[in-house]
């Protein structure tokens, strides 16, 4: 509304901002158990947190769905993804610039990545066969069968 304005008996009204623009950030992934108090203080880096609100499931309101909406006066942008006291959150918010979830590149979400990925070295680039280093999904002395 700001950038477009809008109209009053046909003639066109300017909207004016007052105080910086406040940003609404969907939080997804975010453990239930963590306090929105560590929410903040991951999310402080990237500007003012102002506040959160849970989101609910639509047909019970009293049921949690897993997604906080954090209003901030973002001073930079919010990444896709953010580990948040060891846990991957996926963050979004308007005007966001997509990033796929496995490779990293933009443009495209996971779901539709066709990077090759190597199950034996944990890199994306190159398949698994051929692959000469050494595995990084071993279990104590026994190597993980990569299938």
């Amino acid at each position: 509304m700001v950038a477009e304005g809008f109209r009053i008996n046909y003639e066109k009204a300017a909207v004016e901002a007052i105080g910086p623009p406040v940003t609404f950030v969907n939080v997804y992934r975010y453990p239930a158990y963590l306090s929105d108090e560590v929410l903040s203080n991951a999310l402080a880096q990237y500007g003012k947190f102002k506040s959160t609100t849970f989101a609910t499931v639509a047909s019970r309101h009293n049921k949690l769905n897993g997604v906080r909406f954090v209003k901030l006066e973002m001073a930079r942008p919010v990444p896709n993804f953010v580990t948040i006291a060891g846990d991957r959150v996926m963050c979004e918010y308007r005007g966001m610039r997509r990033v796929c979830a496995r490779c990293g590149d933009t443009g495209y979400m996971g779901s539709a990545c066709t990077a090759q990925y190597c199950k034996r070295c944990g890199t994306f680039g190159h398949e698994t066969e051929g692959c000469d280093a050494e595995c990084k999904r071993k279990v104590g002395q026994v190597m993980a069968i990569i299938e």
